[in-house]
């Protein structure tokens, strides 16, 4: 686990949401083992001190690259999918 994830406790999970905006998440899916921050911070253009505690949507390219390490399909077709990150115990 990256050291900022475990300071401030963060889990990053990837959220499907209906295409309606305002719409309720309707599935979540983890990661199948820990990503490291830098990673995610190259796939998505952050910079190296970025801390990514933001929500990203995920466009196709991401999304490719991103399924075979999610428990679960990414459909960008059915949902809009994005990064969340959030604190937990």
């Amino acid at each position: 686990m990256d050291w900022i994830d475990k300071k401030f406790g963060v889990k990053r999970v990837i959220v499907g949401y209906e295409k309606d905006p305002g719409s309720k998440p309707v599935v979540e899916y983890g990661f199948k083992e820990e990503i490291k921050l830098g990673k995610l911070q190259a796939l998505f253009n952050e910079e190296a001190d970025h801390p990514m505690f933001d929500c990203y949507q995920l466009d196709e390219q991401q999304a490719y690259k991103l399924q075979p390490l999610v428990i679960g399909k990414i459909d960008l077709n059915k949902y809009d999918f994005f990064l969340e990150a959030y604190q937990h115990d």
